[in-house]
């Protein structure tokens, strides 16, 4: 099903160097996981996880002490990173669902790997339809400008 997610967050700047995670409803524990993640990976770098799949890895850092506009669209078995309005990064042949058996959860401290989140969360936006990019960069020129960072 056609999913789509953003999330307005700030990163504390002593919270380089650590994974966090900012929403989860991935269940772990079945057998065959659904849900979906997304996440600060230890590199910095914003990352998705879709069911059963590795993180997605949109190759761009997340850096501390100022609001990002992070999102996932997931079409088929699409999913395109977003970063700050603009496309980072996009992924073919994800299988799995993003509707999980469990409750979304926000700055949800998992495993060992992942830190308990430090920072800010402005808003979570989720929608069961595609964003397209001139969408999704409108939500980035009117946060951005929300807060001070025109």
């Amino acid at each position: 099903k056609d999913f789509s997610a953003l999330i307005w967050a700030k990163f504390d700047s002593n919270a380089s160097g650590e994974a966090a995670l900012l929403l989860s409803n991935l269940d772990y524990l079945s057998e065959s996981p659904s849900g979906f993640e997304m996440a600060r990976l230890k590199n910095g770098n914003f990352a998705v996880v879709i069911g059963a799949n590795d993180p997605l890895d949109s190759g761009q850092k997340i850096e501390p002490g100022k609001f990002h506009l992070l999102g996932v669209v997931r079409t088929g078995e699409k999913a395109t990173l977003y970063v700050d309005g603009k496309r980072a990064k996009e992924f073919k042949d994800i299988n799995g669902s993003v509707k999980g058996s469990q409750t979304v959860q926000i700055a949800r401290a998992v495993k060992s790997a992942i830190a308990q989140w430090k920072g800010n969360i402005a808003s979570i936006s989720f929608f069961g339809k595609i964003l397209n990019e001139k969408e999704i960069q409108g939500y980035f020129r009117c946060g951005d400008i929300e807060r001070g960072q025109e």
